[in-house]
């Protein structure tokens, strides 16, 4: 029996759809507006390139994915009930986590 050597390979593997990403925070409600922030997935499985805000499903904000995590959301209806939740996508594919339902304030 004898030593033997072979030559290593690195094999990089495609980007994949993020898992772990949190439902948003909705804070400073008001009547006519909230804040949405998010945290990065726990899980991106590549680069984020950008999140989506998306309010009762539809999208309504297209993010860069360098950094920012947190946006406004105005025009809203007094005292109605919406959804928020975020999209985060790699190169390749996109993901969306749980909901954050939010009642907005009176006039």
């Amino acid at each position: 029996a004898g030593d033997v050597t072979s030559n290593s390979s690195t094999v990089t593997t495609l980007e994949g759809a993020p898992t772990g990403i949190a439902p948003p925070v909705v804070s400073n409600v008001q009547s006519r507006g909230v804040s949405v922030a998010w945290s990065a997935p726990s899980r991106p499985n590549g680069i984020i390139t950008y999140y989506q805000v998306n309010r009762d499903g539809v999208l309504i904000h297209n993010l860069s994915g360098n950094g920012t995590l947190s946006t406004m959301d105005g025009n809203l209806t007094p005292f109605s009930v919406y959804s928020y939740s975020i999209t985060a996508c790699t190169s390749r594919l996109c993901a969306t986590g749980n909901e954050t339902r939010v009642t907005t304030a009176e006039d």
